[in-house]
């Protein structure tokens, strides 16, 4: 499944979820940050050394994290994701 399919399961109907799965969606969120974060580096960029829509994508990902799920913590965690979100 996809990055955006398990943001999206993630932040399902509250009366839909048990805590089991409530963690385990969370937890493919948390891999999919973690995953980004490798990614990125200690790049400026997503690619190369210019804006692309890819890093339009990952900024919107991150800015829809912290307003749908902000008990992933995300901006503590991933100092480079941060810096890059700032």
């Amino acid at each position: 499944s996809s990055f955006r399919d398990d943001l999206l399961r993630a932040k399902r109907e509250a009366k839909l979820q048990s805590e089991s799965w409530q963690t385990r969606q969370l937890q493919k969120v948390e891999r999919g940050i973690k995953f980004l974060s490798e990614k990125l580096g200690n790049n400026l960029y997503c690619l190369g050394n210019q804006l692309t829509l890819a890093d339009i994508a990952l900024f919107c990902a991150l800015g829809y994290i912290s307003f749908r799920l902000p008990q992933v913590s995300w901006l503590k965690d991933f100092n480079n994701l941060k810096k890059f979100f700032e």
